[in-house]
């Protein structure tokens, strides 16, 4: 059992890079491909993961038993969730899209950016982070 954690953080964000950008140009490649078109939402999916998974896989083969612990309290103990941080999480993405819509309007873009999109799109955007939530909890 270590005491320390040797700190590397060039590793994690190549690692977390390559996890990342390697499979969403796989679902680029694929998305351009009629046959394989179907595969490219995987691929992007697979890409989101990289951090999570570089994250995890540094973390569990560190060998500090205080990382782990540490890690294992930071997802889990909702305590330590601060509300003004948890408000700013929700509200900056979407204050972030109306500036971004404001901006290409003041260029000339239609209007038509604040309808919702037709389809699963935005509840799928809703539903999963939720039931990963749910599931993390318990």
């Amino acid at each position: 059992m270590k005491g320390t954690y040797d700190y590397r953080p060039a590793l994690f964000f190549v690692t977390a890079y390559a996890l990342t950008w390697v499979p969403w140009f796989l679902g680029i490649y694929t998305g351009s491909q009629p046959r394989f078109a179907s595969y490219a939402a995987l691929f992007y999916f697979v890409g989101l993961l990289g951090p999570i998974g570089t994250t995890l896989f540094l973390v569990l083969t560190s060998g500090s038993s205080t990382l782990k612990s540490d890690f294992k309290d930071r997802l889990f103990d909702l305590r330590r969730i601060r509300p003004v941080y948890a408000l700013l999480a929700v509200l900056m993405p979407l204050t972030v899209i109306c500036l971004s819509i404001f901006v290409s309007l003041s260029f000339g873009q239609s209007s038509d950016q604040f309808r919702l999109s037709g389809g699963a799109n935005l509840l799928s955007l809703i539903i999963l982070p939720w039931c990963w939530h749910r599931s993390a909890k318990s």
